[in-house]
């Protein structure tokens, strides 16, 4: 949800500075990079979310309640 929102100010500010003095023409490219960033950054923490997933097993497998 964060990134959602962080990727929306983006595109918000961004489109205000094209706007305001830039070439107010739509690029696609831009656009497409940005698909392929976002699509990279959710594979990347599904990838990291899957292979730490046995790590965690193991180690809350013993887990037990600590007299600390």
């Amino acid at each position: 949800m964060l990134a959602g929102g962080a990727v929306a100010m983006g595109l918000l500010r961004g489109g205000s500075m094209t706007l305001a003095g830039g070439d107010s023409s739509f690029d696609g490219r831009g656009l497409i990079v940005l698909t392929l960033c976002c699509a990279a950054g959710v594979g990347g923490i599904l990838a990291a979310g899957g292979l730490s997933r046995p790590l965690l097993r193991s180690v809350t497998r013993h887990a037990g309640v600590r007299g600390d």
